[in-house]
């Protein structure tokens, strides 16, 4: 198991390793305390210079870059320059298996080692250490991850403070809004409107997420130290909990009670999950964005445009059935028009509206202004089948960015 890697230490650093395992062409040249090390290989002709890092002396030597420096060294004689690096690692290999380190070492090994017989095998013991090696990749990459979250207090405070602020201020404007015909349908549409804009493009936060680690993933994934699905676990977790979750449960709390919608548990239940389900699948856009494109700017770019596009066939913008035929599919894929229907539906279900004069006649139902909207509202399915298509986004969307990272992985 990697724990971590250090890259070029300097010599203070590599004076604290007590061990050093030294492996050239996939063979052990050295095994053996550190302060040995040296001294072991100015034996056998590979000598240090003063003034040079014994760290990359010791890499130069494992990849046979190194020459040996003793006049009675004639490993090299005879030998053609391009097997020169293969035959200066035989030759380290040998002369360790005949030192005294190699007997010494292989004497621990005996001694700890239980006889075969008693050996579990194969068998018995791979299922549970693959299971155990995951689960304990998840556990600390996440933990990474969650760590350099909150190093950065300033995404996790402003993604929380900007939630919070725009539940008060959509709060104040649309402060316990009346049932009249005219202003509270104007107004319950605008503040749908509002509440679902700003949970979309809040997400774009999320662009950053794959393109500030790339050169770390593929250097950590293809030297083997976690799975690709390990890392994207770990990733969606550590993003989705500080800054999709919490975000999203202040703002319904502030904004649901101050804006006066239908006070019911169950409306306030469904309001919360379409604010959450909405900023999930606008943030597994900026996923499949983020794993596929290098350069911030660009990737800031496309995630705009799609979501510039998409809100224009939110049903707020333009009367969709009225769109020319070869543009009107953009509606399936649109975040704003399933997340606006939720809302609709969930407010103007069970509302009843008063007429715009002084006789406090309320007898207008919800539905006819779902209806005006063009809006499906007759059954239950048709509020949950919304939900269900944002799932089906969210879905489509991480599953892009799963093959993104595999495909990362592959052009390393």
């Amino acid at each position: 198991t990697i724990i971590f890697s250090i890259h070029q230490p300097r010599y203070s650093i590599f004076k604290l390793f007590d061990t050093l395992f030294l492996v050239g062409a996939g063979r052990c040249i050295y095994h053996g305390p550190t302060a040995d090390v040296l001294p072991f290989f100015a034996s056998i002709g590979f000598q240090c210079e003063e003034h040079e890092n014994p760290a990359d002396f010791l890499l130069d030597v494992c990849q046979g870059d190194y020459q040996p420096t003793l006049s009675s060294s004639n490993i090299l004689e005879g030998i053609d320059s391009d097997q020169q690096n293969t035959q200066i690692v035989n030759y380290l290999h040998n002369a360790y298996t005949k030192s005294t380190l190699y007997t010494a070492i292989k004497q621990q090994i005996n001694e700890l080692c239980p006889s075969p017989r008693s050996s579990p095998t194969l068998t018995d013991t791979t299922p549970k250490s693959l299971k155990k090696s995951r689960l304990s990749e998840i556990f600390y990459v996440s933990q990474r991850t969650l760590r350099n979250t909150f190093r950065n207090p300033a995404l996790v405070g402003m993604q929380t403070g900007v939630s919070i602020f725009l539940g008060i201020l959509i709060g104040l404007i649309y402060i316990q809004m009346d049932h009249s015909l005219n202003i509270g349908v104007k107004n319950r549409l605008g503040a749908i409107f509002f509440m679902v804009t700003n949970q979309v493009f809040g997400s774009l936060s999320a662009l950053d997420l794959f393109i500030k680690e790339r050169p770390l993933f593929k250097h950590e994934n293809v030297s083997g130290y976690y799975h690709v699905s390990t890392y994207f676990i770990a990733k969606l977790i550590c993003d989705i909990i500080p800054l999709r979750t919490i975000p999203a449960i202040l703002f319904s709390a502030i904004a649901y009670f101050m804006i006066g919608f239908q006070r019911t548990v169950a409306k306030f239940f469904i309001f919360f999950f379409g604010i959450y389900i909405t900023s999930l699948s606008a943030s597994s856009l900026c996923f499949v964005v983020s794993a596929s494109v290098e350069v911030y700017g660009v990737a800031n770019l496309t995630a705009a445009m799609f979501c510039v596009l998409t809100l224009i066939f939110s049903g707020f913008l333009v009367e969709i059935t009225s769109v020319t035929s070869f543009l009107s599919w953009i509606k399936w894929i649109s975040i704003f028009r399933y997340a606006s229907n939720i809302f609709a539906i969930n407010e103007f279900t069970g509302l009843k509206l008063c007429l715009p004069n002084d006789t406090n006649t309320c007898d207008i139902d919800g539905l006819d202004i779902l209806k005006e909207q063009n809006i499906d509202s007759s059954t239950n399915w048709d509020l949950w089948k919304n939900f269900v298509a944002l799932g089906g986004i969210l879905f489509c969307f991480l599953t892009l960015t799963y093959i993104q990272l595999l495909r990362m992985k592959k052009t390393k």
